[in-house]
């Protein structure tokens, strides 16, 4: 798990992000994953 300032500078540099729903760890290769851009 990343965190601290790694995580800080990823979220910075990002276009978005994914939305992991709470009830699960992760995603497979090739799931549909649900994304939110930034605008």
């Amino acid at each position: 798990m990343v965190s601290g300032a790694g995580i800080l500078s990823s979220v910075a540099r990002a276009d978005g992000f994914v939305v992991v729903p709470e009830e699960l760890e992760g995603f497979e290769e090739g799931d549909m994953v649900e994304v939110i851009t930034y605008e």
